[in-house]
């Protein structure tokens, strides 16, 4: 268990071994879906207004395919020790795999591809300016800065 901004959230330690293995070891990490941090770092000071922004949440927000829930299960019992573990499934990307920040960029792309116009300059946010579930980019105006943002949320909502 660990808190975080006030909140106790569970980790599952994917990287445990348990008869020399581990669940980390068997997942492939897929490869670099997004830009390499220097270039979304470097377009981030083009210009003179910034937006830094956080998708919260994100891995939580991609659900599993119903053939991957099943690769992903764990026990849990209550702090009753007396009762036996029930077995539960990951719906959605646990934190803590090798393979989710991979799904988790590829789920926002294709979200992005799917949900945009090739000539929206929000879909080349996206690829572009996104380092994982956090986008830096810059602007030549407040306004600009602002249309951006709400087009941003609205492709985001969908």
């Amino acid at each position: 268990m660990v808190q975080h901004n006030g909140k106790n959230r569970i980790v599952f330690n994917c990287s445990f071994q348990y008869q020399g293995q581990n669940l980390n070891e068997l997942l492939l990490p897929g490869p670099v879906l997004g830009p390499p941090l220097l270039d979304v770092l470097l377009r981030f000071r083009e210009h003179s207004v910034a937006v830094s922004s956080d998708i919260k949440g994100m891995f939580h927000q991609v659900r599993l395919l119903p053939e991957d829930k099943p690769l992903l299960r764990f026990l849990w019992r209550d702090l009753n020790v007396q009762e036996l573990p029930r077995v539960y499934e990951w719906q959605v990307l646990p934190f803590g795999t090798t393979c989710s920040p991979c799904c988790a960029v590829f789920a926002l792309q294709k979200h992005a591809l799917d949900h945009s116009q090739p000539e929206d300059d929000v879909r080349d946010s996206v690829l572009k300016s996104f380092y994982v579930d956090n986008c830096l980019q810059s602007f030549t105006s407040v306004e600009e800065a602002k249309c951006f943002v709400d087009r941003i949320r609205n492709l985001l909502a969908d």
